[in-house]
């Protein structure tokens, strides 16, 4: 009999409850417990509702010992999208700019030792998604990150031919051994039953620039995590999507395989809550495709700083920059564009070209859009940030995740005014108009 599959559909709600990303932290548990054979969640980024998420999940009958897993599943999950202000929809609801999309899939195909020992890794693209969910958000693009998960019995005659690479590594250099513990867990996986996975990133075929893009934060995301992989080593290839099969090749199977856990990790990765005890991941900035600066022609003629902060805060942002014309730095804000395309363009194009940027924190600024898209649109790019406070101030829900490792500079005493001026000259001194 066929396995039965359930499909559902979770796409932004209306009303108070709705949140830019679902919290479907309860998803990976409920997936355990129902114990699918295959599940398929494609995760849909987009600027105007955030990230939309589609769920496939393959049952092996549809009922065993009178337990109907499939509508027990779909009555879990309404529970789950009831509390995150989330809709559900039963069977397929593809929205129409998904319709011409093509998707790549990251591999590292015949990857071998000098002496010509093969040997493979798994490269979990799941944290990059979540990372690159959140830069989404300043970008007028839209992408999709798609993972397909079976479960997997124990096959470890088919990792045999990586063995001997294992023993290579052990004997080697410093780097080499580096390796070891890459290599290893691969190994015990094929000794146990788990999950197999293939991940994708997802662009229309005709927006050259999302797919540029997401090409080169993949490079730098794995040739970072794991530097003994070139660029040239990995492979990028744009496709249809294409039926789910596992690989019978060594490297091809090993490249796939992941632990039991593997399905929560990715539900976190995809949801706003890490769940309890889970610490957030760092974010890691990416150097900008060459093609991203391309609308910033016109150029500020000396080193500045750009001032990001609500406009509910005229009063603070006064003394910020009154502070900056008594010290001679020279500085830019957005006091005199009219919102729109044009103020979207000058925007991009003051941050793009600005030497630091100046976050002036408050609980307005962090829950306004535009200042949020400023902060990450400056960290995606690289830029120096330097938050400030007129009072002690935490990072709230969404930024927290990006910028915990900031420091939040109080300006409530001459100290903090001090500690300002030399962070600045530290992070951007060209910004003076004279020595500091």
């Amino acid at each position: 009999m066929p396995p039965h599959l359930v499909e559902v559909s979770f796409w932004p709600g209306e009303g108070q409850g709705a949140r830019l990303i679902p919290d479907l932290s309860g998803l990976g548990e409920l997936i355990s417990q129902l114990f699918p054979l295959q599940i398929a969640i494609e995760a849909v980024a987009t600027p105007q509702s955030g990230v939309s998420c589609q769920l496939e999940a393959a049952f092996a009958t549809p009922a065993i010992d009178g337990v109907d897993f499939a509508n027990a599943f779909k009555r879990s999950v309404i529970l789950l999208e009831g509390e995150s202000g989330y809709q559900a929809f039963w069977g397929r609801h593809a929205e129409s700019e998904m319709s011409n999309w093509s998707y790549l899939r990251p591999t590292q195909p015949d990857t071998h030792l000098p002496s010509g020992k093969p040997i493979a890794f798994a490269l979990p693209l799941a944290p990059l998604a979540r990372r690159l969910f959140d830069q989404a958000r300043v970008r007028d693009t839209m992408f999709s990150y798609r993972i397909e998960l079976a479960r997997v019995d124990r096959k470890p005659e088919l990792l045999r031919p990586l063995i001997p690479a294992l023993a290579e590594l052990q004997q080697g250099s410093e780097r080499a051994r580096g390796l070891v513990p890459g290599l290893r867990s691969v190994l015990e996986l094929g000794q146990q039953e788990g999950w197999y996975a293939i991940e994708t990133f997802g662009a229309s075929t005709e927006d050259m620039y999302a797919k540029s893009w997401l090409e080169e934060a993949i490079v730098q995301d794995v040739t970072a995590s794991t530097p003994v992989i070139q660029r040239e080593a990995i492979d990028l290839r744009w496709s249809s999507k294409v039926s789910f099969h596992i690989p019978q090749d060594a490297q091809g199977y090993a490249s796939g395989l992941r632990p039991r856990d593997y399905v929560q990790s990715v539900i976190n990765s995809i949801s706003d809550s890490t769940g309890g005890g889970h610490a957030p991941q760092s974010f890691s900035s990416f150097s900008t495709p060459a093609n991203l600066n391309a609308r910033a022609s016109s150029q500020v003629g000396r080193s500045y700083a750009f001032v990001s902060y609500a406009h509910k805060n005229a009063d603070f942002v006064g003394k910020v920059t009154r502070y900056f014309d008594r010290t001679g730095i020279n500085y830019w804000r957005d006091d005199s564009i009219d919102p729109g395309n044009k103020w979207d363009e000058k925007l991009e194009e003051r941050i793009a070209n600005c030497s630091v940027l100046i976050a002036c924190l408050s609980q307005e600024y962090q829950l306004s859009k535009y200042c949020r898209r400023e902060l990450k649109f400056a960290d995606l790019i690289g830029k120096p940030i330097v938050p400030v406070s007129q009072a002690p101030i935490t990072w709230s829900d969404g930024l927290r995740f990006m910028f915990q490792e900031l420091q939040i500079c109080p300006l409530s005493s001459d100290a903090g005014w001090e500690r300002l001026k030399s962070g600045l000259a530290s992070a951007a001194s060209g910004i003076f108009t004279h020595s500091v």
